[in-house]
C-alpha cells in the first residue's frame, strides 16, 4: 500500500513533508500532493476585467513550484497538484466562470506537466464559480473551464519535444504559447495558444514546420474559440466547431489544414483569444 500527502494549501508543508521522509519511508509514498490556486483568494479581486486579464498574462507559476518541488525531486519523490483552480475560495463570478478560464486552464495544464507534475486535479462543485460543470435537471451545465480541459485532452499526448519559435524581424510575442509532444507511435501534437485579447488582441499567423524526417505526415487541426474572441463569454464556446452537450458528449471535428505538409508548411490562422491543436500522424485516421 502506498500513500500521498500532505494534501494542503501551504507549499511549506509539502516541502517539510518531502524533506522529513526517510529513504525507507519514501518507498511507501506514491507522490507528494499539493494544493495550488494560481491567483490567490477571489476575495482580493477588485475588478473583474482586470482579474480576467491576469489569468491570461501570467507566464509561469514558478513561485509555487520553487517552494516545494525542488525538495520533492531532491528526495527522489514525485508530485501532483491534487487540488487546483484559478481564484481560491470558490472562484470569482464573471471571472472564473468565463472563457478566460478555458484559455488559462489549457496553458496551466501544459505548464505543470512540462515541469514534471504527475497531473492536475481541478476542484469543482455546484456552488463553486470555478467549476468545470454544474449539475442540472437535464444533465450538466457545462462551464467554460470544461473546454480548456477538453482541449488539453485532444492535444496533450506523449512526451514533450523541443520547439523553435521564430518571428522574422520581430520578437516572439509573449501572448503566443507553443507546446509540442510526440507519442510512442511518432504522432506529433502541437498546441498553439493566442492569449492576446480585447483592444490589444491580434491574430497570429503561424507556420508549422516539421523536420524532414517527419515529412509526408497527415495533418489535422482543431480550434478552441469563443464568439468574437470575448474572454468574458460564458456561452457559445466551441471546440472543433461544436459545443459540449449537456449530457457531456462532444461531436466536434478535426479539420484538414489548407495544404499538406508535403506541399508547404502548415499555415495556422490563429485569431486573438483562441487556441489550435494540430495533429500529425503517419497514416490518415
Amino acid at each position: 500500500m502506498k500513500f500521498c500527502g500532505p494534501c494542503a494549501w501551504k507549499e511549506d508543508w509539502a516541502h517539510q513533508f518531502a524533506t522529513g521522509i526517510s529513504d525507507e519511508r519514501a518507498k511507501r509514498i506514491a507522490f507528494v500532493a499539493q494544493h495550488v490556486y494560481a491567483f490567490g483568494p477571489q476575495t482580493l479581486v477588485k475588478d473583474n476585467a482586470s482579474a480576467r486579464d491576469r489569468m491570461l498574462s501570467v507566464r509561469d507559476y514558478g513561485n509555487s513550484y520553487r517552494r516545494f518541488v525542488p525538495a520533492v525531486h531532491e528526495h527522489g519523490l514525485r508530485y501532483r497538484i491534487e487540488e487546483s483552480s484559478n481564484y481560491a475560495k470558490g472562484g470569482r463570478e464573471d471571472v472564473s466562470d468565463t472563457y478566460a478560464a478555458a484559455l488559462w486552464a489549457l496553458d496551466y495544464l501544459y505548464w505543470w506537466c512540462a515541469h514534471e507534475s504527475l497531473g492536475v486535479n481541478f476542484h469543482t462543485g455546484d456552488r463553486q464559480h470555478y467549476s468545470a460543470f454544474k449539475t442540472a435537471a437535464d444533465g450538466y451545465e457545462i462551464r467554460p473551464l470544461s473546454y480548456g480541459l477538453l482541449a488539453f485532452s485532444l492535444g496533450g499526448h506523449g512526451r514533450f519535444i523541443a520547439t523553435k519559435t521564430e518571428m522574422p524581424g520581430n520578437p516572439v510575442p509573449l501572448d503566443l504559447r507553443v507546446y509540442a509532444t510526440k507519442t510512442a507511435k511518432d504522432d506529433i501534437f502541437i498546441t498553439l495558444i493566442n492569449r492576446s485579447h480585447g483592444a490589444a488582441g491580434r491574430a497570429a499567423e503561424v507556420s508549422v514546420v516539421l523536420p524532414d524526417s517527419f515529412s509526408g505526415m497527415h495533418a489535422e487541426m482543431c480550434f478552441l474559440a469563443a464568439p468574437n474572441g470575448d474572454i468574458s463569454a460564458k456561452t457559445g464556446i466551441t471546440i472543433g466547431g461544436a459545443e459540449i452537450s449537456r449530457d457531456g458528449s462532444w461531436n466536434g471535428k478535426w479539420s484538414a489544414p489548407p495544404a499538406s505538409v508535403n506541399e508547404r508548411p502548415i499555415q495556422v490562422e490563429l485569431p486573438a483569444a483562441s487556441a489550435a491543436m494540430v495533429k500529425f500522424s503517419r497514416a490518415q485516421q
